[in-house]
């Protein structure tokens, strides 16, 4: 057998090996979040029209990218109906089971009826102490049902620094991704990896705000809100939230 063709054998078990070798790596993260299915791509080695063995071209991800799309999509969709029940359930345990009448439109009709019955006997002192008890209930109810929105929208508010300092965070991550994935892209390099990493980064940013996004030649990230706001490219955008606490006196 010829050193050529040793040769080539050679470098058909070298790509073989590291086939296997991501193979391997996508059975083992078959579970791991964020991890995308790798493919170990090869081509021949040509010279002077004779083959002389098997070169490994790099690792490149298999991503549906109008699944991967709409997955982002709905995550933002998710997350803020998930938020609005989370507060609207507060304010519904606030007025309580029907059966147990004890909301606002309860008292409501107590008082309805109480002014009924003092309408019938308007000499009597008992219904008139009726009707005082429970306007003075539907007054105290309607305070505290004040007080609570208040409390909530105030809880709300807290959230969303969280969030922003959160948002934040991402952007910077995702702006040093962004470079490292340029750099690799520029020296030939798999980033199928790195892709994987940002991407999983974009999911968290898109559970926080709405985005839209786009791929450059040059394999850098360009994402901005929906509306056309730029957050990060290859530098990230600072995202701000002024916070105000809201009391009753905010209004007047």
């Amino acid at each position: 057998m010829s050193v050529g063709a040793l040769n080539s054998a050679l470098s058909g078990l070298k790509v073989a090996q590291q086939a296997i070798d991501v193979v391997s790596k996508n059975v083992s993260n078959v579970s791991t979040p964020g991890y995308n299915k790798k493919i170990h791509t090869q081509s021949t080695q040509i010279v002077g029209g004779e083959g002389i063995g098997v070169r490994a071209d790099g690792v490149i991800r298999n991503v549906d990218e109008v699944l991967s799309r709409n997955h982002i999509e709905q995550l933002s969709v998710v997350q803020e109906l998930d938020a609005k029940a989370r507060f609207l359930q507060q304010i519904q345990d606030f007025h309580g089971p029907p059966d147990a009448e004890i909301a606002i439109s309860n008292e409501v009709s107590g008082l309805y009826k109480a002014f009924i019955e003092l309408t019938n006997e308007p000499e009597n002192p008992f219904s008139l102490d009726v009707v005082y008890a429970q306007a003075t209930e539907l007054a105290r109810k309607y305070n505290d049902f004040s007080n609570y929105i208040q409390q909530v929208r105030n809880d709300v508010q807290d959230e969303m620094q969280f969030l922003i300092a959160d948002l934040n965070s991402y952007l910077e991550q995702m702006a040093t991704l962004n470079e490292l994935v340029k750099t690799e892209f520029n020296l030939g390099r798999s980033t199928a990896e790195l892709e994987d990493q940002r991407d999983q980064v974009l999911r968290e940013i898109s559970k926080i705000v709405a985005v839209d996004y786009y791929e450059t030649e040059g394999k850098e990230m360009i994402v901005q809100t929906v509306r056309g706001s730029l957050l990060v490219d290859s530098t990230p955008n600072t995202v701000y939230f002024d916070p105000s606490t809201v009391g009753v006196g905010s209004f007047y």
